[in-house]
């Protein structure tokens, strides 16, 4: 069982909400008074121990993308001890478990007050404590400094914790709204978004060079609202074509549209028309040969232009492979 100062950056948490405002003030009021090391830890564990595999995939999305905006733990207990460390912007003392022997430790801590948790973190075993997290993550998990934002923003906060937290941090309201909204748009792309929002909404441009966070959303941006960098990127492009998803070829480098694979990746995965696929070829008749022998497909034939079909090369190949269905 490790014990460590995290900052709220890089804790995940499963809700929004906020349960109850005078117990948020009481933490505050400690952490102004000095008294911060006489609140105890909040309870995370580290994010590798989340199944996944297990998760619906909207869900999953949105861990990958919060783990690529810099999220590394998720927070078993201690909302509203983490929240009001937030909000004060100050780190918090964390206690992280990974199985069942440090749970164990953390019980022993609970019955000598130096430890306070909601009581079924600490009653059930941690696999099924870790179970029961995973069916919690849904649209409104995200980073707990996104949370103190959100609340400052658009919260019920008492007016002086939201005068603290702009002169700590030292932005606007109309700046702390512009960051609520950015974090919105940077998460639909998982799906709804926060509160249903919309998954067409633009990734904020300080998202769009973040190869990380490309990356996490596993193909679901188009590549129109990817850098000029990235769409150089052969990773990137790559993972964007085999998702199946909308990919702007038009939008690739020019570099990336004279690869080989990439072409063929597009045509196996997307069946694009042969007008954008040509685009990644120097030779189309040499491509078209070697994509029909590859994939043995029909589809490729058809998609292209009169003056090829009529080719005796490809019109060999093509009879080859009607031989051999």
């Amino acid at each position: 069982m490790e014990q460590t100062q995290l900052p709220a950056d890089r804790i995940i948490v499963e809700s929004s909400d906020l349960y109850n405002v005078s117990i948020l003030e009481i933490y505050s009021h400690m952490i102004s008074a000095g008294a911060k090391d006489s609140i105890p830890p909040v309870l995370v564990t580290p994010l590798d121990v989340i199944d996944m595999e297990a998760l619906n995939e909207r869900y999953a999305i949105r861990l990958r993308i919060l783990a690529a905006l810099g999220g590394t733990h998720i927070l078993l207990d201690g909302n509203h001890k983490g929240l009001a460390h937030a909000i004060r912007q100050e780190t918090m003392n964390s206690i992280i478990v990974t199985c069942e022997r440090e749970l164990a430790e953390c019980r022993k801590l609970a019955k000598v007050g130096g430890l306070t948790c909601f009581p079924p973190v600490l009653q059930e075993p941690f696999p099924e404590a870790i179970r029961r997290l995973q069916t919690y993550l849904h649209d409104k998990t995200f980073l707990l400094s996104d949370k103190a934002e959100k609340w400052v923003s658009e919260g019920c906060l008492p007016e002086y914790m939201k005068r603290q937290y702009r002169k700590t941090s030292g932005l606007t309201n109309a700046q702390i709204r512009g960051r609520v909204q950015n974090t919105r748009n940077g998460l639909a792309v998982a799906g709804s978004g926060w509160y249903g929002g919309d998954k067409q909404s633009p990734v904020p441009r300080g998202l769009r060079g973040n190869k990380d966070y490309i990356l996490a959303a596993g193909g679901k941006i188009p590549l129109a609202q990817i850098s000029r960098e990235l769409r150089d990127d052969y990773e990137v492009v790559k993972m964007t074509i085999e998702s199946g998803s909308s990919c702007d070829i038009d939008k690739v480098s020019r570099r990336l549209s004279m690869n080989r694979e990439l072409a063929e990746l597009a045509v196996s995965h997307n069946g694009y028309a042969w007008k954008y696929i040509n685009q990644f070829l120097q030779d189309e008749k040499m491509a078209i040969l070697a994509l029909n022998a590859r994939y043995n497909s029909h589809l490729v034939f058809s998609l292209l232009p009169y003056y090829l079909k009529e080719d005796p090369d490809v019109k060999a190949a093509e009879d080859r492979r009607r031989r051999t269905r």
